[in-house]
């Protein structure tokens, strides 16, 4: 007959267990493994920040240029900004030269028009609030042909006017965006 005992100091080790003296070992697992648990848990957390914040941008971009997209396609209807367009297209076609701000009327209309539509989308463009890659894409070469066709225009304007600053954001975002994307 097998003898039974409630006694359980006689089950090798089993004391050992409320010595803490044994539990040196067992102590290091545990701090390894709550180590690793808290070093999983930041690597999520990196992670998961990242991803919001990817996304975030990513959304923020595309918004933009579809933003981008809707100013310069209900500006690129039939309006006097398009007309004016064509007008100075058909300059540049015929290669009228422009040597003075002393225009017509109806042909100062024509150029203040398109200028300060391009100066504005320029403005916009390097304030971040259009997408620079679109405009440069989709207006980039009237933008330059019509400023070098211009310029003396420009200048004499800025004489006159005493603004040395007029459309400054339309010669900027031409010479940084612009200019170096020429015959690419």
């Amino acid at each position: 007959m097998v003898q039974t005992s409630n006694d359980f100091s006689v089950v090798p080790g089993y004391l050992d267990l409320f010595d803490p003296s044994s539990w040196e070992v067992g102590r290091e697992i545990a701090v390894s493994t709550d180590v690793l648990a808290a070093a999983i848990a930041l690597f999520s957390l990196v992670i998961a920040v990242s991803t919001f914040i990817l996304t975030t941008v990513s959304n923020r971009r595309h918004a933009i240029r579809q933003h981008t997209i809707d100013v310069l396609s209900i500006v690129n209807q039939d309006g006097p900004v398009m007309r004016s367009q064509l007008v100075i297209a058909d300059w540049n076609r015929t290669d009228r030269q422009i040597s003075d701000d002393d225009l017509s009327l109806e042909d100062d209309r024509v150029v203040i028009a398109v200028l300060d539509y391009y100066d504005f989308v320029s403005a916009m463009a390097l304030k971040g609030e259009l997408d620079v890659d679109a405009i440069v894409t989709l207006l980039g070469g009237r933008m330059l042909a019509t400023t070098e066709r211009l310029q003396t225009y420009i200048q004499k304007r800025r004489e006159r006017l005493h603004r040395a600053r007029l459309y400054e954001p339309l010669q900027t975002f031409v010479t940084i965006h612009v200019e170096p994307k020429r015959g690419v």
